[in-house]
C-alpha cells in the first residue's frame, strides 16, 4: 500500500494552498507547532482522528476530501482510490488550440447525492493535484442525466454547473456542458467537454466532438441557446 500519511498530507496541503492559506495561519488555527504541521504535509509523521477533524474543519473542507486511500482490493484498478470514482475531463482550449485535461473525483457515500471534487485543467492525468483551479461539491446522479454543482476553493465569487447526459447505448465516454465564470476573462463562459472512466486517446475524433460543429451552430441559431444534441 502507497504512504497513507504522505496521501494524506498531500491533499491537506493541495486545499490550503487553494484557499492561500499559510502555513503559519493553518498552525495557529489547530493550535500545533508549523513544523509539525509541516511533517503532517510530509507524510513524516501520522495524526489522529482528531487532527484530522480539526484540520479539516480549519481548511473549511470534509474530512471525506483528505481522506483518498489507495485500495489493496483486486477489484479495483491500478491507481483506483477505495471509495472513490476517477473520471477524466477534456475540453479544448480554442486560445491555445490544445485540449485542457481535468480530473473529477466523486466520493461514494452509499446516498443519492454525493461529494466530488473537481481538478480542473491538469498538467497531466498523473499529476492533477498540480491542477490550476480545485472546485468542490456534489454530484446528483438521474436516469438520463447526472449534474455536478461546484464551488471554486480559492474564489469564493466562481461557481460552475457540469451536466452530462447518459447514451442511449453503453458507453463509457459522455458529452456535457460546463458554464460559469471563466477564471481567464473573469466573464461567464459555457462549453463542451467529454467525461470518460478511463483515459481517452487524443486524436482528432476526440478533437472533434470537443469543438463546435456545424450542427452545434444550427441549434445555438435555431433556439438562441447552447444545446448538446450528441451521444458518444
Amino acid at each position: 500500500m502507497e504512504n497513507i500519511p504522505l496521501l494524506i498530507g498531500s491533499r491537506i496541503r493541495l486545499y490550503r494552498q487553494a484557499k492561500k492559506i499559510s502555513l503559519s495561519e493553518l498552525s495557529e488555527r489547530i493550535h500545533k507547532s508549523k513544523s509539525t504541521l509541516s511533517k503532517y504535509e510530509n507524510g513524516e509523521i501520522s495524526m489522529d482522528i482528531e487532527t484530522l477533524f480539526e484540520i479539516s474543519q480549519a481548511l473549511g473542507i470534509s474530512p471525506t476530501q483528505l481522506v483518498t486511500v489507495p485500495s489493496e482490493t483486486k477489484e479495483k484498478k491500478k491507481g483506483e482510490i477505495s471509495g472513490v470514482r476517477r473520471k477524466y475531463m477534456y475540453i479544448f482550449d480554442g486560445k491555445t488550440n490544445k485540449i485542457n485535461h481535468s480530473v473529477l473525483e466523486i466520493y461514494e457515500n452509499g446516498e443519492e447525492h454525493q461529494p466530488v471534487t473537481l481538478f480542473y485543467n491538469t498538467p497531466s492525468f498523473d499529476k492533477y493535484d498540480k491542477c490550476k483551479s480545485l472546485y468542490y461539491g456534489t454530484v446528483y446522479e438521474h436516469d438520463y442525466v447526472t449534474n455536478y454543482s461546484l464551488q471554486n476553493q480559492s474564489n469564493d465569487m466562481e461557481s460552475v454547473f457540469m451536466c452530462t447526459v447518459k447514451p442511449f447505448e453503453l458507453s463509457e465516454r459522455r458529452i456535457g456542458l460546463i458554464s460559469g465564470i471563466s477564471a481567464r476573462n473573469l466573464l461567464p463562459v459555457c462549453c463542451k467537454f467529454v467525461l470518460a472512466d478511463t483515459i481517452l486517446k487524443e486524436d482528432d475524433e476526440l478533437k472533434s466532438t470537443l469543438m463546435l460543429s456545424k450542427e452545434d451552430l444550427r441549434l445555438i441559431k435555431r433556439f438562441n441557446m447552447f444545446v448538446i444534441d450528441q451521444m458518444v
